[in-house]
Protein backbone atom coordinates (compact mmCIF):
# COMPACT_ATOMS: atom_id res chain seq x y z
CA UNK A 1 0.00 0.00 0.00
CA UNK A 2 2.57 2.33 1.09
CA UNK A 3 4.23 1.51 -2.51
CA UNK A 4 0.87 2.09 -4.04
CA UNK A 5 0.80 5.60 -2.55
CA UNK A 6 3.50 7.04 -3.92
CA UNK A 7 3.09 5.40 -7.20
CA UNK A 8 -0.40 7.26 -8.00
CA UNK A 9 1.42 10.15 -6.29
CA UNK A 10 4.31 9.96 -9.01
CA UNK A 11 2.27 9.48 -11.96
CA UNK A 12 -0.25 12.78 -11.42
CA UNK A 13 3.38 14.42 -10.17
CA UNK A 14 1.29 15.50 -7.00
CA UNK A 15 2.81 15.32 -3.20
CA UNK A 16 2.86 12.16 -1.35
CA UNK A 17 -0.86 11.17 -0.88
CA UNK A 18 -2.39 10.70 2.30
CA UNK A 19 -2.89 7.60 3.35
CA UNK A 20 -4.97 5.16 5.72
CA UNK A 21 -4.42 1.57 6.13
CA UNK A 22 -7.11 -1.10 7.60
CA UNK A 23 -5.39 -3.81 8.47
CA UNK A 24 -7.91 -5.98 10.37
CA UNK A 25 -5.34 -9.04 11.32
CA UNK A 26 -3.45 -10.23 14.16
CA UNK A 27 -3.41 -13.10 16.56
CA UNK A 28 -3.29 -13.38 20.20
CA UNK A 29 0.09 -14.59 21.81
CA UNK A 30 3.27 -12.88 21.36
CA UNK A 31 4.72 -10.57 23.36
CA UNK A 32 2.45 -7.47 23.12
CA UNK A 33 4.74 -5.07 23.43
CA UNK A 34 6.09 -3.70 20.28
CA UNK A 35 8.72 -5.42 20.00
CA UNK A 36 8.33 -8.11 18.07
CA UNK A 37 9.32 -8.68 14.23
CA UNK A 38 6.40 -8.06 12.45
CA UNK A 39 5.69 -4.94 14.93
CA UNK A 40 9.18 -3.40 15.02
CA UNK A 41 8.78 -3.12 11.00
CA UNK A 42 5.27 -1.62 11.50
CA UNK A 43 6.61 1.18 12.99
CA UNK A 44 9.46 1.97 11.13
CA UNK A 45 7.29 1.78 7.88
CA UNK A 46 5.02 3.93 9.56
CA UNK A 47 7.69 6.58 10.52
CA UNK A 48 9.33 6.98 7.56
CA UNK A 49 6.31 7.63 5.73
CA UNK A 50 4.97 10.48 8.31
CA UNK A 51 8.15 12.42 7.59
CA UNK A 52 7.03 12.76 4.42
CA UNK A 53 3.04 12.47 4.61
CA UNK A 54 2.05 13.13 8.24
CA UNK A 55 -1.84 12.09 7.36
CA UNK A 56 -0.41 8.75 7.64
CA UNK A 57 -2.19 5.55 9.71
CA UNK A 58 -2.40 2.10 9.73
CA UNK A 59 -5.30 0.86 11.74
CA UNK A 60 -5.95 -2.35 13.65
CA UNK A 61 -8.59 -4.12 15.46
CA UNK A 62 -8.14 -4.44 19.40
CA UNK A 63 -8.73 -8.15 19.59
CA UNK A 64 -11.87 -9.68 20.31
CA UNK A 65 -10.59 -12.35 23.85
CA UNK A 66 -11.28 -10.06 26.52
CA UNK A 67 -13.43 -13.18 27.62
CA UNK A 68 -12.06 -15.67 26.56
CA UNK A 69 -9.44 -16.66 29.45
CA UNK A 70 -6.72 -16.80 27.39
CA UNK A 71 -4.45 -14.38 29.13
CA UNK A 72 -2.85 -14.33 32.50
CA UNK A 73 -0.72 -12.36 34.94
CA UNK A 74 1.23 -13.91 37.41
CA UNK A 75 3.07 -11.75 40.07
CA UNK A 76 5.43 -12.53 42.48
CA UNK A 77 3.30 -12.77 44.91
CA UNK A 78 1.52 -15.68 43.61
CA UNK A 79 4.60 -17.96 44.29
CA UNK A 80 3.97 -20.58 47.07
CA UNK A 81 7.00 -22.58 47.86
CA UNK A 82 8.93 -21.04 45.47
CA UNK A 83 6.15 -22.78 42.32
CA UNK A 84 2.96 -21.43 40.91
CA UNK A 85 0.43 -23.78 39.10
CA UNK A 86 -2.12 -22.60 36.31
CA UNK A 87 -4.79 -24.59 35.03
CA UNK A 88 -5.01 -25.08 30.69
CA UNK A 89 -8.08 -26.61 29.62
CA UNK A 90 -7.84 -28.53 26.36
CA UNK A 91 -11.27 -29.62 24.68
CA UNK A 92 -11.87 -32.64 23.01
CA UNK A 93 -12.01 -33.12 18.94
CA UNK A 94 -9.89 -30.19 18.69
CA UNK A 95 -8.11 -30.47 14.69
CA UNK A 96 -5.69 -27.77 14.96
CA UNK A 97 -2.85 -27.89 17.60
CA UNK A 98 -2.73 -25.38 20.53
CA UNK A 99 0.08 -23.15 21.74
CA UNK A 100 0.47 -21.79 25.17
CA UNK A 101 3.23 -18.75 25.72
CA UNK A 102 4.65 -17.37 29.16
CA UNK A 103 6.79 -14.65 28.54
CA UNK A 104 9.49 -12.78 31.47
CA UNK A 105 10.05 -9.82 32.21
CA UNK A 106 12.31 -7.98 29.55
CA UNK A 107 16.01 -8.25 30.65
CA UNK A 108 15.39 -11.11 33.65
CA UNK A 109 17.86 -13.54 33.72
CA UNK A 110 15.29 -16.47 34.26
CA UNK A 111 17.70 -19.11 34.27
CA UNK A 112 16.91 -20.06 37.70
CA UNK A 113 13.03 -21.12 36.64
CA UNK A 114 11.71 -23.96 35.25
CA UNK A 115 8.62 -25.22 33.03
CA UNK A 116 6.97 -27.94 34.11
CA UNK A 117 4.11 -29.28 32.63
CA UNK A 118 1.13 -32.45 33.36
CA UNK A 119 -1.43 -33.94 31.82
CA UNK A 120 -5.21 -34.54 32.64
CA UNK A 121 -5.31 -36.87 35.58
CA UNK A 122 -5.28 -40.65 34.53
CA UNK A 123 -2.90 -39.75 32.01
CA UNK A 124 0.80 -40.74 32.48
CA UNK A 125 3.48 -39.20 29.89
CA UNK A 126 5.73 -41.45 28.68
CA UNK A 127 9.08 -39.11 30.19
CA UNK A 128 8.54 -35.99 32.54
CA UNK A 129 7.61 -32.55 30.30
CA UNK A 130 10.00 -29.92 31.95
CA UNK A 131 12.14 -27.84 30.74
CA UNK A 132 15.06 -24.93 32.03
CA UNK A 133 14.87 -21.16 31.13
CA UNK A 134 17.75 -20.94 29.57
CA UNK A 135 18.96 -21.79 26.46
CA UNK A 136 20.83 -25.02 24.75
CA UNK A 137 24.35 -25.97 26.08
CA UNK A 138 25.02 -26.44 22.21
CA UNK A 139 23.51 -23.15 20.92
CA UNK A 140 25.93 -21.13 18.75
CA UNK A 141 25.92 -17.77 19.73
CA UNK A 142 27.21 -16.77 16.45
CA UNK A 143 24.76 -18.66 14.21
CA UNK A 144 21.11 -17.41 13.17
CA UNK A 145 18.02 -17.07 15.51
CA UNK A 146 18.03 -16.60 18.99
CA UNK A 147 19.25 -18.73 21.93
CA UNK A 148 16.65 -21.96 22.73
CA UNK A 149 16.58 -25.46 23.84
CA UNK A 150 13.50 -28.29 22.68
CA UNK A 151 12.02 -30.89 25.00
CA UNK A 152 10.02 -33.56 23.57
CA UNK A 153 6.47 -34.74 25.12
CA UNK A 154 5.69 -37.99 24.46
CA UNK A 155 2.45 -40.05 25.21
CA UNK A 156 2.31 -43.72 23.99
CA UNK A 157 5.41 -43.73 22.42
CA UNK A 158 4.63 -40.56 19.90
CA UNK A 159 5.63 -37.24 19.98
CA UNK A 160 2.48 -35.47 20.79
CA UNK A 161 4.16 -31.92 21.39
CA UNK A 162 7.16 -29.26 22.20
CA UNK A 163 8.61 -27.63 24.90
CA UNK A 164 10.92 -25.12 23.77
CA UNK A 165 12.58 -22.06 25.60
CA UNK A 166 14.37 -19.51 23.66
CA UNK A 167 15.53 -15.51 24.12
CA UNK A 168 13.46 -13.70 21.63
CA UNK A 169 15.54 -10.90 20.15
CA UNK A 170 17.99 -11.12 23.00
CA UNK A 171 16.56 -9.59 25.41
CA UNK A 172 13.02 -11.51 26.92
CA UNK A 173 13.25 -15.07 27.79
CA UNK A 174 9.81 -17.08 26.58
CA UNK A 175 8.35 -20.55 26.81
CA UNK A 176 6.53 -21.53 24.40
CA UNK A 177 4.49 -25.47 25.11
CA UNK A 178 2.93 -26.70 21.83
CA UNK A 179 0.73 -29.59 21.35
CA UNK A 180 -0.70 -31.23 18.41
CA UNK A 181 -4.34 -31.66 18.25
CA UNK A 182 -6.71 -33.33 20.52
CA UNK A 183 -8.76 -35.13 17.74
CA UNK A 184 -7.09 -37.84 15.15
CA UNK A 185 -6.53 -35.90 11.94
CA UNK A 186 -5.17 -36.46 8.58
CA UNK A 187 -4.80 -40.31 9.63
CA UNK A 188 -2.50 -39.75 12.36
CA UNK A 189 -2.28 -42.16 14.96
CA UNK A 190 -1.54 -39.90 17.70
CA UNK A 191 -3.34 -37.04 19.14
CA UNK A 192 -2.86 -34.84 22.47
CA UNK A 193 -5.20 -36.01 25.54
CA UNK A 194 -8.31 -33.56 26.09
CA UNK A 195 -8.64 -32.35 29.72
CA UNK A 196 -7.25 -29.97 32.00
CA UNK A 197 -3.46 -30.08 32.04
CA UNK A 198 -1.60 -28.03 34.91
CA UNK A 199 1.51 -25.39 33.95
CA UNK A 200 3.55 -25.14 36.47
CA UNK A 201 6.22 -22.52 37.20
CA UNK A 202 9.51 -23.16 39.57
CA UNK A 203 12.29 -21.65 40.86
CA UNK A 204 15.00 -22.42 42.61
CA UNK A 205 15.32 -21.09 46.68
CA UNK A 206 17.87 -18.17 45.67
CA UNK A 207 16.50 -17.45 42.13
CA UNK A 208 15.76 -14.05 42.04
CA UNK A 209 12.06 -12.46 42.41
CA UNK A 210 10.44 -10.94 39.62
CA UNK A 211 11.14 -7.25 39.78
CA UNK A 212 8.86 -4.92 41.19
CA UNK A 213 5.73 -4.08 39.28
CA UNK A 214 6.69 -7.29 36.46
CA UNK A 215 4.78 -10.45 36.00
CA UNK A 216 5.09 -13.12 33.94
CA UNK A 217 2.29 -12.97 31.47
CA UNK A 218 0.70 -16.13 29.76
CA UNK A 219 -1.06 -15.78 26.49
CA UNK A 220 -2.88 -19.04 24.59
CA UNK A 221 -3.00 -18.46 20.99
CA UNK A 222 -6.01 -18.19 19.16
CA UNK A 223 -6.63 -21.84 17.00
CA UNK A 224 -10.81 -21.41 16.53
CA UNK A 225 -9.79 -20.33 13.06
CA UNK A 226 -12.58 -18.70 11.47
CA UNK A 227 -15.74 -20.75 9.95
CA UNK A 228 -14.67 -20.53 6.52
CA UNK A 229 -11.06 -22.21 6.50
CA UNK A 230 -13.22 -24.95 7.86
CA UNK A 231 -10.31 -26.00 10.24
CA UNK A 232 -12.23 -27.67 12.59
CA UNK A 233 -10.78 -25.85 15.96
CA UNK A 234 -11.59 -25.59 19.55
CA UNK A 235 -10.13 -22.93 21.60
CA UNK A 236 -8.62 -23.48 25.06
CA UNK A 237 -8.31 -21.75 27.83
CA UNK A 238 -7.10 -21.43 30.77
CA UNK A 239 -8.43 -22.22 34.66
CA UNK A 240 -7.21 -20.46 37.75
CA UNK A 241 -6.66 -23.54 39.98
CA UNK A 242 -6.57 -20.91 43.46
CA UNK A 243 -10.11 -19.93 42.51
CA UNK A 244 -13.23 -21.13 43.41
CA UNK A 245 -14.96 -23.40 41.39
CA UNK A 246 -17.43 -21.87 38.78
CA UNK A 247 -15.31 -18.02 39.47
CA UNK A 248 -12.62 -19.04 37.47
CA UNK A 249 -13.19 -16.01 34.74
CA UNK A 250 -11.54 -12.43 34.54
CA UNK A 251 -12.25 -10.81 37.52
CA UNK A 252 -12.64 -7.66 36.08
CA UNK A 253 -14.03 -6.37 39.58
CA UNK A 254 -11.39 -5.85 41.69
CA UNK A 255 -8.18 -6.94 39.32
CA UNK A 256 -7.50 -9.30 42.11
CA UNK A 257 -7.56 -12.71 39.81
CA UNK A 258 -4.96 -14.23 37.81
CA UNK A 259 -6.62 -14.41 34.46
CA UNK A 260 -7.28 -11.17 33.06
CA UNK A 261 -9.59 -9.46 29.88
CA UNK A 262 -7.23 -6.59 30.36
CA UNK A 263 -3.92 -6.87 28.03
CA UNK A 264 -5.71 -9.32 25.73
CA UNK A 265 -4.92 -7.33 23.27
CA UNK A 266 -4.03 -8.15 19.62
CA UNK A 267 -0.81 -9.58 19.69
CA UNK A 268 0.62 -7.53 16.72
CA UNK A 269 -1.26 -4.03 17.02
CA UNK A 270 1.39 -2.64 19.86
CA UNK A 271 3.55 -0.60 17.64
CA UNK A 272 3.61 2.97 18.80
CA UNK A 273 2.36 4.56 15.81
CA UNK A 274 -0.64 1.59 15.06
CA UNK A 275 -4.27 3.05 15.38
CA UNK A 276 -5.42 0.67 17.70
CA UNK A 277 -9.70 -0.04 17.44
CA UNK A 278 -11.65 -1.66 20.18
CA UNK A 279 -15.84 -1.87 19.45
CA UNK A 280 -18.91 -1.24 21.23
CA UNK A 281 -22.36 -1.66 21.33
CA UNK A 282 -24.26 1.04 19.43
CA UNK A 283 -27.52 0.84 21.58
CA UNK A 284 -25.94 0.38 25.18
CA UNK A 285 -22.99 2.05 24.23
CA UNK A 286 -20.44 0.03 26.06
CA UNK A 287 -17.81 -1.86 25.11
CA UNK A 288 -18.38 -4.57 23.35
CA UNK A 289 -18.15 -8.24 25.95
CA UNK A 290 -14.89 -9.58 23.49
CA UNK A 291 -13.14 -6.58 22.79
CA UNK A 292 -9.53 -6.26 23.76
CA UNK A 293 -8.25 -4.08 26.05
CA UNK A 294 -4.91 -2.90 27.44
CA UNK A 295 -2.89 -4.31 30.09
CA UNK A 296 -3.91 -2.88 33.83
CA UNK A 297 -1.78 -4.00 36.93
CA UNK A 298 -2.93 -3.62 40.46
CA UNK A 299 -0.29 -2.28 43.36
CA UNK A 300 -1.43 -1.40 46.56
CA UNK A 301 -4.61 -1.03 45.68
CA UNK A 302 -3.71 1.61 42.64
CA UNK A 303 -4.67 1.08 39.48
CA UNK A 304 -2.07 1.64 36.74
CA UNK A 305 -2.52 1.21 32.74
CA UNK A 306 0.98 -0.67 31.48
CA UNK A 307 1.95 -0.53 27.55
CA UNK A 308 -0.05 0.13 24.45
CA UNK A 309 -3.67 1.20 24.55
CA UNK A 310 -6.60 1.19 23.32
CA UNK A 311 -7.05 4.36 21.03
CA UNK A 312 -10.43 4.58 19.36
CA UNK A 313 -13.97 3.23 19.92
CA UNK A 314 -16.16 2.47 16.91
CA UNK A 315 -19.25 0.31 16.78
CA UNK A 316 -19.18 -3.25 16.45
CA UNK A 317 -22.46 -4.51 17.80
CA UNK A 318 -25.63 -2.54 16.60
CA UNK A 319 -26.77 -4.03 20.20
CA UNK A 320 -26.84 -7.14 22.06
CA UNK A 321 -29.74 -8.42 20.22
CA UNK A 322 -28.29 -7.83 16.85
CA UNK A 323 -24.36 -8.60 17.59
CA UNK A 324 -22.12 -7.42 14.68
CA UNK A 325 -22.68 -5.00 11.71
CA UNK A 326 -24.38 -5.09 8.74
CA UNK A 327 -21.45 -5.51 5.42
CA UNK A 328 -22.18 -6.30 1.70
CA UNK A 329 -20.04 -7.84 -0.75
CA UNK A 330 -17.97 -5.22 -3.27
CA UNK A 331 -18.96 -7.32 -6.14
CA UNK A 332 -21.06 -10.17 -5.73
CA UNK A 333 -23.82 -7.80 -3.42
CA UNK A 334 -23.76 -10.87 -1.06
CA UNK A 335 -24.72 -9.50 2.56
CA UNK A 336 -23.31 -10.72 6.05
CA UNK A 337 -23.24 -9.46 9.89
CA UNK A 338 -19.34 -8.33 10.46
CA UNK A 339 -18.87 -9.62 14.12
CA UNK A 340 -15.74 -8.51 16.23
CA UNK A 341 -12.93 -5.64 16.34
CA UNK A 342 -12.28 -6.59 12.57
CA UNK A 343 -16.03 -4.91 11.84
CA UNK A 344 -15.05 -1.80 14.17
CA UNK A 345 -11.73 -0.75 12.46
CA UNK A 346 -13.13 -0.23 9.07
CA UNK A 347 -15.56 2.41 10.47
CA UNK A 348 -12.95 4.01 12.03
CA UNK A 349 -10.60 4.03 8.24
CA UNK A 350 -13.43 5.20 6.65
CA UNK A 351 -14.10 8.37 9.50
CA UNK A 352 -10.35 8.71 8.66
CA UNK A 353 -10.49 8.86 5.12
CA UNK A 354 -12.92 11.17 4.88
CA UNK A 355 -11.39 13.88 6.78
CA UNK A 356 -8.10 13.00 4.55
CA UNK A 357 -10.24 14.01 1.37
CA UNK A 358 -11.13 17.03 3.27
CA UNK A 359 -7.88 18.10 4.66
CA UNK A 360 -8.55 17.85 7.82
CA UNK A 361 -6.68 15.99 10.70
CA UNK A 362 -7.45 12.51 10.35
CA UNK A 363 -9.08 12.40 13.76
CA UNK A 364 -11.35 15.40 13.71
CA UNK A 365 -14.98 15.06 14.49
CA UNK A 366 -14.27 11.67 16.66
CA UNK A 367 -16.39 12.37 19.81
CA UNK A 368 -14.43 11.90 22.96
CA UNK A 369 -14.68 8.71 25.28
CA UNK A 370 -18.18 6.89 25.59
CA UNK A 371 -19.78 7.63 29.10
CA UNK A 372 -18.37 5.22 32.00
CA UNK A 373 -19.72 2.23 32.15
CA UNK A 374 -21.60 1.79 35.59
CA UNK A 375 -19.43 0.48 38.18
CA UNK A 376 -16.66 0.49 35.92
CA UNK A 377 -13.77 2.94 37.26
CA UNK A 378 -12.04 5.54 34.57
CA UNK A 379 -8.66 3.23 34.09
CA UNK A 380 -10.61 0.47 33.19
CA UNK A 381 -12.98 2.43 30.81
CA UNK A 382 -10.14 3.67 29.33
CA UNK A 383 -8.51 0.88 28.59
CA UNK A 384 -10.84 -0.87 26.94
CA UNK A 385 -12.28 2.00 24.42
CA UNK A 386 -9.80 4.82 24.75
CA UNK A 387 -10.40 7.92 24.33
CA UNK A 388 -12.08 9.00 20.89
CA UNK A 389 -15.38 7.71 19.43
CA UNK A 390 -16.10 7.05 15.67
CA UNK A 391 -19.91 8.21 15.33
CA UNK A 392 -22.17 5.55 14.58
CA UNK A 393 -23.00 5.59 10.59
CA UNK A 394 -25.47 2.94 10.52
CA UNK A 395 -28.83 2.85 12.07
CA UNK A 396 -29.61 1.46 15.66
Amino acid sequence: MFERARQIAAQFNVPELPLVINFSYGWSAGRHDGQSEMEIAIQELLTRRKAIQPSTALVMPAGNNFGSTMHAQISDARFNRNRYTLGWQLPPDDKTSTYLELWFPEGFDANDYKINIEPPEGIDLDTRAQISVKAASDFDPQGVGDPRQFKEIKWRGANIGQLSADQHRGNRWRVLIALIPTAYTRHQSRRAPCGQWAVTIKRKPTAAPLPDGHDILVWLQRDDDPSDLKSQGQQSYLVDLQSEPGHDAPDDEDMTGVLRGFGAMNGVANSEATVRVAGYDQHYKTASDYSGAGRLRLDDGVLTSLGTQVDIAAVSDQSKLRPGSPSIGVLSGARARLVGTSGAAPSAVRHMVHNAHAGRDLFHGMQGQLPIDGHMSRVKHSARIGDKTVPPNIKS
